[in-house]
């Protein structure tokens, strides 16, 4: 099934590049939580973020390699570019 509309006036509470723009396809990923001492131990440590980065470049690899996955973006937004 295909998405629902953008929204033009979401709510943003951060300052955060994904949340700026809802025109850029953009993907924001919520690794844990820092109130949880595992979730801040993992967040703090660099083999803990390569594995869950591996793991979020498995599943995109996996996705653009199904069948009837769409064609690769060619465009890429610039990351000092900010919405209007």
């Amino acid at each position: 099934s295909e998405a629902g509309p953008l929204l033009q006036n979401p709510h943003r509470e951060a300052n955060l590049f994904v949340l700026l723009d809802p025109r850029v396809p953009a993907v924001l990923l919520e690794m844990g939580f820092m109130t949880n001492a595992t979730d801040l131990a993992n967040m703090r440590s660099e083999t803990a973020r390569a594995r869950q980065m591996t793991s979020v470049l498995r599943a995109i690899d996996a996705y653009f390699a199904r069948e009837d996955a769409p064609e690769a973006p060619v465009r890429q937004a610039s990351l000092t570019t900010r919405a209007r």
